[in-house]
């Protein structure tokens, strides 16, 4: 009887012997294909990075750009009348909303400018500490007051 129990076990394991070289050879295929393209990923890899310095250069150039128009919002930049074309056809019936709120905003900056007592530009005019103090006291006790 063992003669025929190792027999069927011999037979048995023939199907298993050939589905486990068949998944070898997949997998050798498929990192054979692997090695075959490692080159591609590479040119890929070199390519996405020299985009993604590309895309970083562009957005540093823009906000580099922009940070000049804010800085002046409504100033000369704005009045370049090519610009001035681009921004009425992107904003289209908002142009003068927008333009409207800048102007709001302008005025509330310049106000609260001259209840700070600061330069022009939006700098501190305090020189000297003790003038510093004593604002900051009066900015204290009023916010003191507001709270309560």
């Amino acid at each position: 009887m063992s003669g025929i129990e190792v027999a069927g076990l011999v037979l048995g394991a023939i199907p298993l012997v050939l589905a486990s070289m068949e998944f070898y050879a997949k997998g050798i295929a498929a990192s054979k294909r692997c090695f075959r393209y490692r080159e591609q990923f590479q040119s890929l890899l070199t390519e996405l990075q020299i985009e993604n310095t590309i895309c970083k250069n562009s957005l540093h150039k823009l906000l580099k750009d922009m940070s000049e128009f804010l800085a002046d919002p409504g100033g000369h930049r704005w009045q370049h009348r090519q610009f001035d074309y681009k921004l009425r056809k992107r904003l289209g019936t908002g142009y003068d909303s927008v333009f409207a709120a800048i102007d709001e905003v302008r005025g509330i900056i310049e106000d609260v400018k001259l209840r700070l007592k600061l330069h022009p530009s939006g700098i501190a005019q305090f020189n000297d500490d003790a003038k510093f103090r004593e604002y900051y006291k009066r900015l204290d006790f009023s916010l003191k007051k507001i709270r309560l």
